[in-house]
């Protein structure tokens, strides 16, 4: 018998003085990484979509960025590492390896460290789980990078993201996996969630992410056209009578939607520099793929909780991140 969480007991709070013990550690590694320049290594067996897009927006002025994961198909087809994880800090510049017998979890900047239990999941790392992390001494951070490197070394220099997502096709349903989670007997420890993913899930101007209807040329309403680099078209947006760009940046991610008779996404494309001026006028942006549909129908634009009507009208909008993940599941093959 599984019993819900209860209020009784009191939380547990650090000495004054004394280096932090956190138990929802995503906020503090927010927070250490704003502002901050230099290098950026993380190790996580597991790794959730969504925490990968808050930590590859909140790196993206560090100079150099790691991460070590432990890329073995019981992970993935367990849904514990995402794939589509995995592919995004690789877009977003992170250089990644596999440590197939990787467990422990570790943060580290140039200025700060962090050990804990907790795993790069929204679980292990928004207070779904009841976890510990330690911050570390400059001393322990040290030790903590002189490790890293080590392991570092000796991990295969590249992960096929290819076979992390055939696995996918042979994973539990999430139901499935979630209703196998809750068999058992004992308390649940009250879960503490945190503010940063919270808001970077809901609040669209954080998340970098959009929505553009194209198909206005032959071309680009098939989908094979995505599947390379390509441009996307912007017609003029009009402010006080003058000619303004897309607000896209370098980095950013599109979904492709094509209108109508298709009504369809068939991709996810991730820009690469400003817009500039097209031919005949208004914009256009270069892009490369990021993921495009398989052989089946990609979704409408109710999965995506999306209105037409509001893309039609301006030709582009931002998505939150949550209906950026969206898009991501349902354009995946199987």
């Amino acid at each position: 018998m599984v019993h819900h969480p209860c209020s009784m007991a009191s939380k547990p709070t650090h000495s004054a003085g004394s280096y932090p013990i956190i138990d929802v550690p995503l906020d503090d590694v927010v927070k250490a990484l704003r502002g901050g320049t230099g290098s950026f290594a993380i190790a996580s067996p597991f790794l959730s979509l969504s925490v990968a897009l808050l930590l590859a927006r909140e790196s993206m002025d560090c100079s150099k960025r790691r991460f070590l994961t432990a890329a073995n198909a019981a992970a993935v087809r367990s849904g514990y590492l995402d794939p589509a994880g995995v592919e995004e800090l690789q877009a977003s510049g992170f250089k990644v390896r596999s440590l197939l017998n990787l467990h422990a979890k570790v943060v580290l900047t140039d200025t700060w460290g962090l050990v804990g239990s907790g795993n790069l999941t929204v679980a292990g790392a928004d207070g779904g789980n009841a976890e510990l992390g330690v911050v570390l001494t400059n001393q322990q951070r040290n030790d903590a990078l002189e490790r890293f490197e080590y392991w570092w070394e000796l991990a295969r220099t590249e992960i096929d993201s290819a076979w992390l997502r055939r696995q996918v096709a042979k994973a539990p349903s999430e139901a499935k996996a979630l209703r196998q989670r809750l068999v058992g007997f004992g308390e649940f420890v009250p879960a503490a969630s945190g503010s940063e993913l919270a808001c970077f899930l809901e609040n669209a101007h954080r998340s970098r992410c959009w929505l553009h209807v194209a198909g206005r040329t032959p071309e680009q309403s098939k989908a094979s056209y995505w599947k390379g680099s390509g441009w996307i078209h912007d017609a003029d947006t009009l402010s006080s009578d003058v000619a303004r760009r897309p607000a896209y940046r370098d980095g950013d991610r599109v979904v492709i939607w094509l209108d109508k008779p298709a009504n369809e996404c068939v991709a996810i494309v991730r820009v690469v520099g400003k817009a500039s001026v097209a031919e005949g006028g208004g914009w256009k942006t270069e892009v490369k793929c990021v993921q495009t549909k398989g052989r089946s129908r990609g979704p409408a634009l109710a999965k995506l909780d999306v209105k037409p009507s509001s893309v039609r009208r301006h030709g582009h909008i931002r998505l939150t991140t949550e209906q950026y993940i969206l898009a991501v599941k349902a354009l995946r093959p199987g």
